[in-house]
């Protein structure tokens, strides 16, 4: 995906209660790119490192959110759809796929963005993962190219148009939100997962974003009503 670049490390700042701002150079490598972003806070703060690249026709991304703050926190990280008899069901990609009119390329592991042409039943929140004070969250996926871009409200069948594209920028996301009294967690209906409600939840909602940084990859282009956010 990224051909003749180096490897970068960057920390985006951000506005709001949260404050500093650092970018940092790392080690020159090839075909890959790390990147980084923190929130910082009073009480700690919450990083996420990217790291993703290209080998053999197979797009591969390696994170790690690190929580340092002194309460726990609540990743979006467990993607979910309605299986053919209503349960539910691990979602056919790990991350929603995206890209955009300029090429950048929109991987999230979070929440999508409730679709602006058409009505739905039900906003799709994914399940999530606890993260302790001063604890971590790693992961890994890996997607063949061409990619195929992922929206959960439109999902792709016999119908559906695409053109071969390729990205020119790559940018990873991922939601969580702080623990609070009012914040209800139950077990979820996947293995290891957990329910996540409040009254505010999607006010109260974090997102950390990596990059947009160079990265070129092929991609299968929605040329249909599908939606990008």
């Amino acid at each position: 995906m990224y051909e003749k670049v180096s490897t970068i490390l960057i920390t985006i700042c951000l506005i709001g209660e949260f404050a500093g701002c650092r970018a940092n150079v790392a080690e020159v490598g090839t075909r890959n790119i790390t990147m980084m972003e923190e929130r910082d806070g009073e009480n700690g703060r919450v990083s996420l490192n990217a790291d993703i690249g290209v080998e053999n026709g197979r797009l591969s991304v390696n994170y790690k959110l690190k929580n340092t703050t002194k309460s726990p926190i609540y990743v979006f990280d467990r993607l979910w759809e309605f299986a053919a008899d209503g349960s539910y069901a691990e979602a056919p990609m790990p991350v929603y796929i995206l890209l955009r009119d300029d090429r950048t390329l929109h991987i999230v592991k979070g929440l999508a963005a409730l679709p602006r042409t058409r009505r739905v039943e039900m906003r799709l929140i994914p399940f999530a993962t606890k993260v302790e004070p001063g604890g971590e969250l790693s992961g890994k996926f890996e997607l063949p190219e061409p990619v195929d871009e992922y929206n959960p409200y439109f999902v792709k069948d016999a119908s559906s148009k695409t053109e071969p594209s390729t990205s020119q920028n790559i940018l990873f996301s991922m939601h969580y939100i702080n623990a609070a009294e009012d914040l209800e967690v139950k077990e979820a209906a996947l293995p290891g997962a957990l329910s996540l409600w409040k009254p505010t939840l999607l006010q109260d909602v974090q997102l950390l974003s990596s990059g947009p940084k160079f990265g070129s990859l092929k991609i299968l282009r929605r040329t249909d009503s599908f939606e990008r956010f």
